[in-house]
């Protein structure tokens, strides 16, 4: 491709590169008929005089009309103009790369040029036109099927942009002068010229269509103002938007409509360029809108200035703007209220908001929390669980995740919290993570607790029987299975109810909690010391024989000679202790403890601060250093039984909702001579001798005929009397006196509910199941039943899911201690709340003056008793009518 001095174009675009352009020619035959005078590859028509082609030039730089018939007029002269057999105004379209063109000889309307739109960026690259050779053009079959010879193009510029090309052809004949190169490039510019005055013109129509529309669209709100603020002209808007007459406006000053203290946003309007302001309008009833006004400063096409204001009513905006602060200030007060930390933090991991709870917890103030990075109130070890969770949050794996974290306070303490936490996606892409959070320390210090005495005794802080129960499992597993040595002693105190009823039961607290401290002195820190239950304790040695056994028992009985206790009371105590050689059995742990048991009665049998060791190979334990006295024990329990020395008393119980007694609990009392007997000091022996079947069956008995005789008199009926009883785990489970209470049960002829069996926790080191079926038998009948002693560290929570309770009697332990210790308050509290959870009622015990009672009312304590409400006495002073002939044998 080279220019017409044959000199290659702008830009060095070479020969070579040039050949691949394909020029497709559409043969003449396509457009139409050859004009008339002459042949089109003729010279007819081909050489125009100079002012023809002066004439063409005018044409197109002053042409007007419709581009489609401009661009066809300027093919067609520009054809005749350069003498070309062929001619066309090429436009490049943007679809498939084709080429629009205005054919010479004139085709009706434009067509698709078949030249190839690949030479358009050549020809704008070179400075003038550019000249085709014929062997250049026959390239292609089709540019040799047209026949072109030469080919002269010119490119068409509109202002700084390729807008397309001019394009002349000849068949045969010499090519194309210089002149008329020239002449294509002036005739290029002058449509260039036509084509910008044609882009220009249809701008400025636009855009008067568009200004026509602003002062007529009714929903649009503009009007002209002069710098002095008058108004000249008003749109419909005002009308339709605002209910303002046009015409009281046009003439008028803005400023007598612009509230007072909005006047310099007029002067402002005026004097910027381009200002954007919110103003108050005075509407005609003289209500005050709020207006957003955008200024635009022009000059009219004589000269003046004025100002286009466009308006919007603000009225809604602002309406819904202060709902929204409202809004936020409402939110912002009650979150500040919550008791639970609330922040935001944004994806730079910095907090970007945070309530006063926050600032409580942490110690940081709203303005030094907000910046501050989240890693500043974490402890090292916590990062990598956080960095984690908030991973899985944003690939969405984890939606709302609460967890259990540890945070640091401004003064650099530790503190444990409880988070919730979700990922919100602004519009923006970017995310918020928001979360609330609760100091959970108190918690924390709860749950050690619950775990304390889950696995202590509340009273003492040895283990209690559960996981006193374990250790000696654990103990005698390691013994079987490794070898050595260890010894189990059960320690009972003697005549502990005597120092209870002497000095009260506080005092009785407190002997506990120092022979428990005692026990603890005399073993080693690898040994295992438990509560066992009331005034019972246990000991596992470990690597102990019998001799060392006996060593720490006899430590342990001289102690307990000499205690001293708060408020300077000396006691002298004495206790039982049974030992059981765990190395020399291969029982388990139940056993272990019967064998042990039995040996602690062997030794109170003989009397009192004795030792006894259980003999695997002997019937009964042999006592240390004592002399044999379970006979006698046998005699006067067998006469007892025999001559109905054994009384009930009765101690009434509390209903704390209707404030009357409507239950009692029986006890056994054994009376010889004019002293009463307490079942502590006899009870041992008959579990010995196997005596407490018949015992509890002479209860039982005795307690159904007094039930009827007192129903039967028409006694209490109001009041919907019910007995409770205690029985022993051993008789619950004797088939035969099982059978014997089915049937003095179904002869009394009760009412369900009449009568209450209470079992202590011990009942759960024995036949679990037997023990179940035993109750659902019962129950069945109309009997009910309550566990004793609840809390004070054996199987209790055990019991309560697998057992058919009806009551729960809370230990004493914890109501003695309600008026000073918040522990024991919230424990009662707790054991209430988990009767009714478990469709209980919930006996309190060891009531001892009005304002624990009235605590207990608060805590949602169903029945209260103790010495409080009344203590035991005989059952025949609570009823009168007891002690009559027709009374029952035994209860007068």
């Amino acid at each position: 491709m080279r220019g017409v001095d044959g000199s290659l174009g702008a830009k060095g675009v070479k020969k070579d590169n040039l050949q691949s352009v394909t020029f497709l020619v559409t043969p003449t035959s396509r457009y139409g008929k050859r004009p008339k005078g002459g042949s089109l590859m003729s010279g007819e028509g081909r050489h125009h005089s100079g002012p023809s082609r002066l004439l063409l030039l005018a044409q197109l730089a002053w042409a007007e009309g419709p581009t489609e018939t401009v661009l066809a007029d300027a093919a067609d002269g520009l054809g005749r103009a350069c003498g070309a057999d062929l001619a066309e105004v090429l436009e490049p379209l943007p679809q498939d790369s084709l080429l629009r063109a205005w054919p010479y000889p004139r085709a009706r309307e434009p067509r698709l040029s078949p030249l190839d739109s690949d030479v358009l960026g050549p020809v704008m690259n070179v400075s003038g036109p550019v000249l085709l050779s014929g062997e250049e053009a026959r390239l292609t079959p089709n540019a040799a099927q047209a026949g072109v010879r030469w080919a002269l193009v010119a490119p068409v510029w509109v202002g700084n942009s390729p807008w397309g090309l001019l394009a002349v052809y000849r068949l045969r004949g010499r090519p194309f002068t210089a002149y008329q190169a020239r002449l294509l490039q002036v005739a290029a510019k002058a449509l260039g010229s036509f084509l910008e005055r044609a882009r220009a013109s249809r701008e400025l129509e636009s855009l008067r269509r568009r200004w026509d529309a602003l002062w007529t669209n009714p929903y649009q709100i503009v009007c002209e103002v002069s710098p002095g603020g008058r108004i000249l002209k008003v749109s419909p808007g005002f009308t339709d938007r605002l209910g303002v007459d046009p015409d009281s406006l046009v003439g008028a000053l803005a400023g007598q409509f612009i509230h007072p203290e909005d006047l310099q946003v007029l002067v402002e309007l005026a004097q910027r360029p381009h200002a954007k302001m919110a103003l108050r309008w005075r509407l005609p009833n003289g209500e005050w809108i709020w207006l957003e006004a955008v200024g635009k400063v022009f000059e009219t096409p004589e000269g003046s200035r004025r100002v286009l204001v466009t308006v919007r009513d603000l009225t809604e905006h602002r309406r819904l703007e202060a709902e929204l602060r409202q809004s936020e200030e409402t939110l912002r007060t009650i979150l500040d209220t919550v008791s639970e930390a609330v922040f935001i933090t944004d994806s730079s991991q910095c907090y970007v908001w945070c309530n006063q709870a926050f600032s409580r917890v942490t110690g940081y103030t709203r303005s030094e929390a907000i910046g501050l990075p989240v890693s500043a109130l974490l402890p090292p070890d916590q990062m990598n669980k956080v960095r984690e969770i908030s991973r899985r949050q944003l690939r969405g794996e984890l939606g709302t995740y609460s967890y259990d974290l540890e945070i640091l306070s401004k003064d650099g303490r530790r503190l444990p919290i409880e988070v919730s936490v979700s990922v919100i996606w602004r519009a923006d892409g970017s995310y918020w993570f928001v979360g609330t959070f609760r100091d959970i320390s108190e918690r924390r210090r709860w749950e050690a607790r619950l775990l304390h005495l889950a696995d202590h005794d509340h009273l003492t802080g040895v283990f209690n029987r559960r996981r006193f129960y374990e250790e000696l499992n654990r103990e005698m597993d390691r013994v079987k299975r490794y070898g050595g040595r260890a010894a189990l002693l059960w320690v009972d105190l003697d005549g502990f109810k005597d120092v209870n009823d002497r000095f009260g039961h506080h005092v009785g607290d407190d002997v506990l909690r120092h022979v428990a401290a005692v026990l603890r002195l005399e073993v080693r820190r690898s040994d295992i010391v438990g509560r066992l239950g009331g005034d019972e304790f246990g000991i596992v040695l470990v690597e102990a024989d019998e001799r060392e056994a006996r060593a720490v028992a006899q430590r342990i009985l001289d102690r307990l000679q000499n205690l001293t206790l708060p408020g300077g009371l000396h006691l002298s105590l004495s206790a039982s202790i049974g030992i059981a050689l765990l190395h020399r059995m291969g029982a388990d742990a139940k056993e272990a403890m019967v064998y042990a048991d039995r040996a602690m009665y062997a030794a109170k049998a003989q009397g009192v601060g004795l030792v006894a060791v259980h003999r695997p190979s002997q019937a009964q334990s042999v006592p240390v250093s004592a002399p044999h006295k379970v006979r006698g024990w046998e005699v006067r329990l067998r006469r007892a039984l025999q001559t109905g020395r054994l009384r009930l008393f009765c101690q009434p119980i509390l209903n704390l909702h209707t404030n009357q007694v409507g239950r009692y609990e029986l006890l056994l009392r054994l009376q010889e001579n004019s002293h009463i007997i307490p079942p502590s000091l006899f009870l041992w022996a008959a579990e010995e001798l196997n005596l407490v079947r018949d015992i509890d069956r002479w209860v039982v008995e005795r307690s159904l005929e007094l039930l009827r005789f007192l129903l039967d008199s028409g006694q209490r009926l109001s009041l919907h009397l019910d007995l409770h009883v205690n029985m022993s785990g051993r008789s619950a489970l004797d088939h035969q006196l099982r059978q014997a209470l089915r049937d003095l049960v179904q002869k009394a002829r009760l009412e369900p509910g009449r009568l209450v069996f209470e079992l202590t926790e011990t009942a759960a080191l024995l036949d679990v199941q037997e023990l179940r079926a035993f109750m659902e038998e019962m129950r069945e009948m109309g009997c009910r039943f309550a566990l004793d002693n609840f809390g004070s560290g054996h199987s209790s929570l055990y019991q309560l899911r697998f057992l058919p309770f009806d009551y729960l009697k809370i230990d004493g332990s914890f109501v003695r201690g309600l008026l000073n210790d918040r522990i024991d308050r919230m424990m009662v509290r707790g054991f209430a709340l988990a009767a009714k959870a478990l469709g209980l009622r919930s006996i309190a015990e060891h009531v001892e003056d009005q304002q624990t009672l009235e605590v207990l009312r608060e805590l949602g304590v169903d029945y209260a008793q103790g010495y409080c409400i009344g203590r035991p006495r005989p059952v025949e002073q609570e009823w009168p009518d007891v002690s009559g002939a027709a009374a029952p044998e035994g209860v007068r």
